[in-house]
Formats: C-alpha cells, sequence, structure tokens
C-alpha cells in the first residue's frame, strides 16, 4: 500500500526519507491544523504519485481542502529548496 501511494517501498522507507528532511524541517512554519507533520509529508507524497484532488485528501485527511493546499505547498517549496542543496 504504501508503494502504490507513495512509491516508496515500504513504511520504514517512508520513515527514514521523513527523518532525513526533518533535521531542516523543524525549523519551519507549518500550516496549523490537526496533522502531524509526518502526515503531512504522507499527504503531499500521495498528491505528488497518485494525482489526488484536494477534496479526496481533505476526505482522507479530516481536513479542509484550504489545509491540503497549504500543506502541500509549504512541503512542495520545503522539498524543492533543500533538494537544490543537494546539487
Amino acid at each position: 500500500m504504501i508503494w502504490f501511494c507513495t512509491g516508496l517501498d515500504d513504511y520504514d522507507h517512508f520513515c527514514y526519507v521523513y527523518h532525513c528532511h526533518r533535521p531542516a524541517a523543524d525549523d519551519l512554519e507549518w500550516p496549523r491544523g490537526s496533522l502531524s507533520p509526518k502526515n503531512q509529508f504522507l499527504l503531499t507524497l500521495i498528491k505528488l504519485r497518485r494525482g489526488k484532488e484536494d477534496a479526496e485528501l481533505a476526505f482522507l485527511f479530516v481536513i479542509s481542502r484550504v489545509t491540503v493546499g497549504r500543506v502541500f505547498y509549504t512541503w512542495l517549496s520545503f522539498l524543492y529548496y533543500s533538494s537544490r542543496k543537494l546539487t
């Protein structure tokens, strides 16, 4: 299931990728809400991999569509800028 939704092999791999980003991610101002940063990262990967609509993700994560957009934009920006440092 994790592979289908995120493209990562298993939950351990998901946790590894998340924890690699966590030190830098802790300094960001995340959208307020009931989602943990780990679930926000999961939401972002699902949207990138499966192309889910904001309304469907809002339903799955029990948050508003506006929050989905804010979470996705925040994580996408963070991932973009953190990956630029690798080159």
